[in-house]
């Protein structure tokens, strides 16, 4: 995984999918677990397109500040202060994103 610089002193990185970035596709899912270290927010963002195979290659993934995803898409920003664990999607008839209870 490559790491970009810049992270967020408060937050830490977030890691997107190369669909998101390169593809320029819109978010579809997030989530965030117990972060790997430090400078690691837990928030890992998706697509919702991405196949396992794809998925299961850590270069199709890279680290970015915070502000690169609020930036992408504003709306994620009241998410960003959720506790892990936590998993957000995007409904598909209304647009918006939604917790996912379990």
């Amino acid at each position: 995984m490559k790491k970009k610089i810049n992270s967020s002193p408060l937050l830490g990185f977030v890691v997107i999918s190369n669909e998101i970035i390169k593809l320029k596709k819109s978010i579809g899912y997030f989530y965030r677990e117990e972060p790997e270290s430090p400078d690691d927010s837990g928030w890992r963002f998706f697509s919702g397109d991405e196949s396992q195979d794809f998925a299961d290659d850590e270069n199709n993934f890279l680290l970015y500040n915070v502000s690169t995803i609020v930036d992408i898409e504003p709306d994620v920003i009241q998410y960003l202060s959720l506790d892990y664990p936590v998993e957000v999607e995007r409904n598909h008839i209304s647009g918006k994103f939604e917790l996912i209870v379990s």
